[in-house]
């Protein structure tokens, strides 16, 4: 647990100096990714594409940081990402406090979080990435389709 929130602690760090290089309007260009780096700072930490961590905002919530969607189970989501409540009681043991995932770049890095426990867990693959969504693997695959057209949208 003292490995987790030293590593925790030095990620906030990372995260302090990606907000400040964060851009704080991105109204100039539509084909710039907004809170860019943000992206690469959790892509670098966590060894995944920040492409992909875009792509899955962008599935997610259109890269709004206000989102919130209440599920039919009764969880929700919040913020760019939309982290799910499911796992709001770990990240705060890991020093990220519910009200802290309003800022864009906690959430990003919280996404980054639950895309790295899954690959963790299932490999490299495109189901941990449909797993973000989803833990019914036909779900799952339906999502990371919409997410890998967004990630080859991305690279164009």
């Amino acid at each position: 647990m003292d490995h987790q929130r030293r590593c925790a602690a030095r990620f906030l760090a990372i995260l302090i100096v990606a907000i400040s290089a964060a851009p704080s309007s991105h109204a100039a260009q539509p084909s710039v990714i907004p809170y860019r780096a943000c992206f690469e700072s959790a892509g670098r930490y966590y060894g995944i594409s920040p492409v992909l961590l875009e792509a899955i905002a962008l599935k997610e919530s259109r890269m709004n940081p206000l989102a919130i969607d209440h599920d039919a189970d009764g969880s929700y989501d919040i913020g760019i990402m939309q982290i799910n409540s499911s796992h709001l009681a770990e990240l705060a043991r890991l020093g990220y406090p519910p009200q802290v995932l309003w800022t864009p770049c906690a959430n990003i890095a919280a996404g980054a979080w639950v895309l790295a426990n899954n690959m963790r867990r299932m490999g490299v693959t495109w189901s941990a990435v449909g797993a973000y969504n989803s833990s019914d693997p036909r779900i799952g695959a339906r999502y990371a389709y919409g997410v890998a057209r967004y990630v080859m949208a991305l690279e164009r």
